[in-house]
């Protein structure tokens, strides 16, 4: 009886720390945030906005909710967090959801629902929304998409679409408070078209714009596995494999991503080098002397060392391929171990 209260007591202890340590790991990689800001006013189902007359060649709405459903659906992080903004002279409501199962079908739900919610005809006033989701919604604690979507210009009433340059073209400056922080803007006419906001915006380091010129990106987070191990005496020959997670089912990243993977200064291992992701993986190999580190290790049989990573030529890939690539994380702990544990097993008859 006392061995089995041992034997349990060790596990509930071994659950402890294998829950804990998921904890630490989960703490050091940031929930994305996709935050959705959509003008739902009447000219995005084609109706002029001075006349109020339908024309079939303004409607663009089934286009933009297609797109919505499909970048939502395409989200495999289930801890990514989702929210909606629709807006028209203000923002009308706010869905807020997790992207599992249930929370993308309750978000479709509603998405599917809103062209016959929202048909009241109003001006439009992007500033607002916007001003909100920076105060409210962009957290330093998370990786934050921002997607605005609108198929105008800020209506006069609301200081027309000056002051609403003025807003955005702050952007750069907020962005430096916030380094966990990119926008997308869609103009999804061509009437939404700015040539000083695109010239703002339109491939910078934290933003970009879309026309309807233009080959819709594909935003993809990726991240470095979290903990990784290396054998000095099994692994030597082989090299370290970094696997890569990414955050869009059914998408393969382009090929010639490049990572910076490097080893803390006062690591007793050199790893400085510019890996390519190749079929999900990172292929790096450590550099050290054996004897060396065998003396730097001493009766240790393992020790951790933290590896950083940073993406090479994302600006490149967005151009070229049209995927805009995250980096979600930025570090991985390597345990070195210094044991022998591959055997040869053989079995005679």
């Amino acid at each position: 009886m006392k061995l089995k209260w041992l034997m349990l007591i060790g596990s509930i202890v071994l659950c402890g720390y294998a829950n804990a340590q998921q904890n630490q790991d989960e703490e050091r990689r940031h929930v994305d945030r996709r935050i959705y800001i959509w003008d739902v006013t009447k000219s995005m189902q084609g109706h002029n906005s001075a006349t109020g007359s339908y024309d079939p060649k303004l409607d663009v709405w089934d286009k933009v909710v297609d797109w919505l459903k499909a970048d939502i659906n395409a989200i495999s992080d289930s801890s990514t967090e989702l929210i909606v903004l629709p807006f028209q002279e203000a923002i009308l409501d706010r869905w807020v959801v997790k992207a599992t199962n249930e929370g993308k079908t309750e978000l479709l739900h509603k998405i599917d629902k809103s062209k016959s919610d929202f048909t009241t005809p109003t001006y439009t006033n992007i500033s607002g929304p916007f001003s909100e989701a920076k105060e409210k919604y962009i957290s330093d604690d998370r990786n934050n998409l921002v997607i605005l979507l609108t198929d105008g210009h800020q209506s006069n009433r609301f200081g027309g679409q000056e002051n609403w340059i003025n807003l955005i073209a702050s952007w750069g400056d907020y962005r430096k408070k916030n380094n966990n922080a990119y926008l997308i803007y869609f103009m999804v006419t061509e009437a939404a078209k700015d040539d000083v906001i695109i010239e703002k915006l339109d491939n910078k380091e934290d933003s970009d714009v879309v026309t309807p010129s233009d080959v819709i990106p594909t935003f993809i987070n990726i991240s470095p596995q979290v903990k990784l191990r290396f054998n000095i005496k099994d692994n030597q020959s082989e090299g370290l494999y970094i696997p890569i997670n990414t955050s869009k089912k059914g998408v393969e990243l382009v090929p010639g991503i490049k990572i910076s993977v490097s080893a803390e200064t006062e690591a007793p291992i050199k790893i400085d080098e510019i890996a390519e992701i190749v079929n999900g993986k990172l292929h790096i190999t450590p550099k050290y002397n054996f004897d060396e580190l065998k003396e730097y290790f001493g009766d240790k049989e393992t020790m951790d060392i933290i590896l950083k990573y940073e993406l090479v030529n994302q600006d490149e890939i967005k151009k070229n391929a049209h995927q805009i690539i995250f980096l979600t994380h930025s570090s991985s702990n390597l345990e070195m171990v210094n044991k022998i544990e591959k055997t040869l097993k053989i079995r005679l008859k």
